[in-house]
């Protein structure tokens, strides 16, 4: 049996809770190779596949309504002759996908029709460490500032930019709102990132680079996950914050929300929590998840063993 794999918890538990030792169901990728991100388009679930012999090579995958996974035909990456880019990723985001690869040169491709076409958005060579993708925006963090691209306007503006030289440590959404961690504080938006106000500065990230810090927010809890330090977590609007343990791992890659439990996982297991952040419990038979994502019929795990 392949090991990497993308799996996906069934529909009927999501919608009934999740226990501790839920099953979880395969959903092997015909490539055989790791999942590297997810993406959705109504019921079709995307994946990006990536070579571990050689990163910069990939492709992606659709199960349209639930069926078996396909090949999809991906944007010839003009800015990476020879393929010499690094991973590709797939994300969704308010009936949109998102084709992209943040370091230089990075490129950004948009389909609005489930990827059967796809506008370059980023025509010029530039190197970001993260998008992010809200409503119709677009943004994009390089170093300690965030840009912002307004599709009405057609034009990249400067969206934050951190008092501190450190990195911004990933952007998320947080309800109606979007939260961002510099090395000062937590920054919070009310107007999908036209401006920021600080929210916390409890939360001390300096001198951590990007890929260090992890954003993520749910309901009325929200948390920055911070490598080698711990998890600090707000259960009351970000008003106080707790630098808790980590469930496992020295850092939380990815984390969400599904019907009132949060999951998170250190990219080795997988966890749960049922009381908004305050205590997390394993859940034995989930694996390690590279990214925890609800949508199409079900909640999905991307894993990648053996990377």
């Amino acid at each position: 049996m392949n090991k990497f794999l993308s799996l996906v918890l069934c529909a009927a538990a999501c919608l009934t809770g999740i226990p501790a030792d839920a099953q979880w169901t395969e959903h092997s990728t015909p490539v055989g190779f790791p999942v590297s991100s997810l993406a959705f388009s109504g019921d079709d679930v995307f994946a990006a596949w990536v070579n571990p012999a050689n990163p910069a090579f990939g492709g992606a995958v659709v199960s349209k309504g639930g069926g078996p996974w396909a090949p999809i035909e991906l944007p010839q990456d003009t800015l990476c002759p020879g393929g010499l880019c690094k991973p590709k990723y797939l994300d969704s985001e308010n009936g949109h996908l998102y084709y992209f690869n943040p370091t230089w040169p990075a490129f950004l491709y948009r389909s609005d029709d489930g990827g059967d076409n796809w506008t370059e958005i980023l025509p010029d060579f530039t190197e970001a460490d993260e998008f992010f993708f809200s409503g119709d925006r677009i943004f994009y963090t390089i170093a300690n500032v965030v840009w912002l691209y307004d599709p009405v306007a057609g034009q990249w503006f400067n969206s934050f930019s951190s008092s501190t030289n450190s990195d911004i440590g990933g952007l998320c959404k947080w309800g109606d709102q979007l939260l961002l961690a510099d090395g000062a504080g937590v920054y919070v938006s009310n107007n999908n990132g036209d401006s920021w106000a600080l929210l916390s500065d409890q939360v001390r990230t300096w001198p951590n680079e990007h890929g260090d810090v992890a954003v993520f927010g749910f309901g009325n809890s929200a948390f920055v996950s911070v490598r080698d330090s711990g998890l600090y977590t707000s259960v009351n609007g970000g008003a106080d914050w707790v630098l808790k343990p980590f469930p496992g791992g020295d850092f939380l890659v990815t984390m969400t929300e599904l019907n009132g439990r949060l999951l998170c996982s250190d990219g080795l297991r997988t966890y749960q929590s049922t009381d908004n952040g305050l205590s997390w419990q394993r859940m034995r038979n989930a694996p390690g998840a590279v990214q925890l994502k609800a949508g199409g019929s079900g909640l999905f795990l991307a894993a990648s063993f053996g990377i």
